[in-house]
C-alpha cells in the first residue's frame, strides 16, 4: 500500500471544494443568495390577516354566535363542548347548508375564527370539503360573501403550502383574479390580491398560474394611471409584484421588469415602511444572481436605495442591503457607481452592528467592491476598511469568513498589499490559524502568500522578521500535518516564498504601517 497516495486520497476526501480564491466572488454570490432566501423564509413573507378584535372568540361562547346559527345547529350552544368541537360543527354547517340566511352568518363567524392567531384552529379549518365549498361560494353574487371567503382563503394560504396547492386545484386563483379586477370596493380588491400574493409566493408553478390571469397587467395599469391610491392596497399590489419576481425565469420578461423600474420613481420616495420593504424585495428578486443590474442602475435610483440604509426600520435596511448585495456583484463600472453614491460611508455603522445578518451583508458588499481593481485603493484607504478588519476575529463564524473575503480580495487584486496590512491585521491572521475551520485557514494562507510575495518583490524583510517574531513559522509547521490537501499545498507555496527571500544588506522600508 502506498502511504503517500493514501494520505493524499484522505486529504481529498476532507477538502473544501470552494476554497479556490479565484472563485471567491462566485461562491459568495451563490452563498449569499441562499442566505437571503433563508432569511426571507424565516421572516414569513406570506401574510395572514389577523384581527385584534377576534381574539376573545377562541372559546366560542353562545353570546358570540348568531341566534339563527344556534337554531340551525343547537349543539353550538352546548357549554360542555370544546371550542374545537364547535368549530367542526360550524364547518359542517358551511359545507352542507345551502340556505343563504344561515350561510352568511356562518361564513362571517368562520372568517373571524380563521383570523385568530391559532395554528390548531387553522388545521381544523383546512378540510378539503370546506375548500370545495369555498371555491363555489367565491363565485357568489354577494360581494360581502366573496370578501369574507377571500379573507378566509388568505389565512388558509398563509397557513401552509398544502392549502395553497389544494385551493389552486379548485380554480381559486382564477376566481380571485376576477374579483380583484372587477370589484369597485378597495378592501374587496385588496383582499383578493392578498390571497393571490400568498399563492404566488409558494412556487414557480403557482406563480405562473397567477401571472396567467393577467393580474399583473391590471396592477401596473392602475399604478400608472391612478392619481391617488390608498397606501394599503398600493402595498398589496407591490407585494404581489415582488412575489411574481421571486422565481426565475420571470414571466413577462423585460416588459414587466421595465414597468416595475418605471414605478420606482413613485415608490421609493414614499415613507411607508411596508411599501418600501416590498419594493426593495421586488428589486432583490429581480437582481438575484447578478441579473438585470444595468436596468436598476439606469433608473438613477441607486443613491436612493443606498440612502435607505439610514432608515429607521430594520426591515427596510435589511431589504436595502439585499439589493445592494446583488448590485455589488457587477463589474468595475458598477462598483465605482456604488462608491460614488457613498456606499462606504453608509456601511460604516454596520461594521459594528449587533445584528449578525446586517454586519454579514455589509462585509459581503465590501468584499465584492474590493474585487474590482479600481476600487481597492479607495476602500483600503477609507476608515471602513479598518472597521472591517476588526471583524476578523468575530465570534460569529460567518462574519469572520466575510471579513476574510474582504482582505483576501483586497490582497489578490492589488500590486502591494503592504500598504494596508498593519501589524494588528497580521496578529489577527495568525490567531485565525488556530481555528478549526479549513475554509478560514485556507483564506488566511492565501492572504499570507500574497503578503510574502509582495515582500519578496519589494525586498521588505521586516515583514518576514515580524512574521517569525509573532510565531508564524511555528504555526505553519504545525499546519503541515493538516489533513486538507489544499492547506498543505498552500503552506508549501508559502515556504517557497519565505525561504526564497534573500536577506538584503539594507532592508527597504516597505513593510508594516505603524500600528
Amino acid at each position: 500500500m502506498n502511504f503517500t497516495s493514501d494520505l493524499v486520497e484522505e486529504r481529498n476526501k476532507s477538502f473544501f471544494k470552494h476554497l479556490d480564491v479565484d472563485e471567491l466572488k462566485k461562491r459568495r454570490e451563490e452563498s449569499m443568495v441562499e442566505l437571503r432566501k433563508k432569511k426571507r423564509f424565516e421572516a414569513i413573507v406570506k401574510r395572514s390577516r389577523i384581527s385584534a378584535d377576534t381574539q376573545n372568540l377562541f372559546n366560542l361562547e353562545s353570546s358570540d354566535i348568531e341566534p339563527i346559527l344556534l337554531r340551525a345547529e343547537p349543539q353550538l350552544g352546548n357549554p360542555n363542548l370544546k371550542s374545537q368541537q364547535k368549530l367542526e360543527l360550524l364547518i359542517n354547517l358551511v359545507v352542507f347548508c345551502n340556505d343563504s340566511l344561515i350561510l352568511k352568518p356562518a361564513i362571517v363567524l368562520l372568517c373571524k375564527l380563521s383570523s385568530l392567531d391559532n395554528k390548531k384552529l387553522l388545521e381544523i379549518i383546512s378540510r378539503f370539503d370546506l375548500f370545495q365549498k369555498l371555491s363555489v361560494l367565491l363565485k357568489s353574487e354577494d360581494p360581502v360573501t366573496k370578501f369574507n371567503i377571500s379573507w378566509i382563503i388568505t389565512n388558509l394560504t398563509a397557513a401552509s403550502t398544502d392549502n395553497s396547492i389544494k385551493l389552486a386545484s379548485l380554480g381559486i386563483i382564477e376566481s380571485l383574479a376576477e374579483i380583484a379586477k372587477q370589484e369597485d370596493k378597495i378592501e374587496h380588491e385588496q383582499q383578493a390580491l392578498w390571497s393571490l400574493s400568498n399563492i404566488a409566493e409558494e412556487s414557480a408553478e403557482l406563480r405562473d398560474r397567477v401571472y396567467a390571469t393577467n393580474i399583473t397587467s391590471h396592477i401596473t395599469r392602475k399604478l400608472f394611471t391612478s392619481q391617488r391610491m390608498d397606501l394599503n392596497i398600493l402595498d398589496t399590489m407591490v407585494w404581489l409584484l415582488s412575489n411574481i419576481f421571486k422565481y426565475k425565469p420571470i414571466p413577462g420578461g423585460m416588459g414587466l421588469i421595465r414597468d416595475f423600474m418605471k414605478l420606482l420613481g413613485n415608490l421609493l420616495p414614499l415613507s411607508h415602511e411596508e411599501i418600501l420593504n416590498d419594493t426593495l424585495r421586488g428589486l432583490s428578486n429581480i437582481t438575484k444572481q447578478g441579473e438585470y443590474l444595468q436596468e436598476v442602475f439606469n433608473t438613477g435610483f441607486v443613491p436612493r436605495i443606498i440612502n435607505l440604509l439610514q432608515h429607521d426600520s430594520i426591515k427596510v435596511i435589511s431589504s436595502s442591503l439585499d439589493v445592494i448585495c446583488n448590485l455589488s456583484a457587477g463589474d468595475d463600472v458598477y462598483s465605482k457607481l456604488l462608491l460614488d453614491s457613498k456606499i462606504a460611508e453608509n456601511l460604516i455603522p454596520f461594521m459594528t452592528s449587533e445584528k449578525p445578518y446586517i454586519k454579514r451583508h455589509s462585509l459581503f458588499i465590501l468584499s465584492n467592491i474590493v474585487s474590482c481593481t479600481s476600487a481597492i485603493q479607495t476602500v483600503t484607504s477609507h476608515p471602513i476598511f479598518k472597521l472591517a478588519m476588526n471583524n476578523l476575529i468575530e465570534s460569529d463564524r460567518e462574519i469572520r469568513i466575510e471579513a476574510l473575503y474582504v482582505l483576501a480580495n483586497a490582497t489578490k487584486y492589488t500590486m502591494n498589499p503592504l500598504i494596508f496590512i498593519d501589524q494588528d491585521v497580521f496578529c489577527k491572521l495568525l490567531e485565525l490559524l488556530n481555528y478549526s475551520d479549513p475554509e478560514g485557514i485556507h483564506l488566511v494562507l492565501c492572504v499570507l502568500m500574497r503578503i510574502f510575495k509582495c515582500a519578496r518583490e519589494n525586498n521588505a524583510m521586516d515583514v518576514v522578521m515580524k512574521f517569525e517574531e509573532l510565531g508564524g513559522v511555528e504555526q505553519l509547521r504545525r499546519l503541515e500535518a493538516h489533513p486538507n490537501v489544499d492547506i498543505y499545498n498552500k503552506i508549501l507555496e508559502i515556504n517557497g516564498e519565505l525561504y526564497g527571500l534573500d536577506v538584503p544588506q539594507n532592508s527597504l522600508t516597505g513593510g508594516f504601517l505603524p500600528k
